[in-house]
């Protein structure tokens, strides 16, 4: 399959590594920049349905109380870091960069 895509790919201006299909399928807008390949595998409709929508509107427009507001811990105004995999750095959202311990 991989030599028979090569000359499409090639044509599109698309690299022959391992990302090459997805990211000209993402250019010809066949795809999302994050598209699940194993619910597409699987068919699995990333929609969800109606009545789910509207449930979910419903809650977010008269949440039920906390039951355990007084024992949490608010920690909003603290820095968050994660640590991604380096796949995901195309993902990643626009943020200040940070100095890692250890570098210059």
């Amino acid at each position: 399959m991989r030599t028979r895509a090569a000359p499409a790919r090639q044509a599109l201006g698309h690299s022959l590594g391992t990302g090459g299909a997805t990211e000209a399928l993402g250019a010809l807008g066949a795809w999302g920049p994050h598209e699940h390949l194993g619910l597409r595998r699987a068919r699995v409709s990333e929609a969800f349905p109606p009545a789910l929508e509207a449930a979910a509107a419903a809650l977010l427009a008269d949440p039920p109380p906390d039951a355990d507001a007084a024992a949490r811990l608010d920690l909003r105004h603290q820095a968050v870091v994660t640590i991604d995999d380096p796949s995901t750095q195309g993902a990643r959202a626009p943020r200040r960069r940070a100095r890692v311990l250890g570098e210059g």
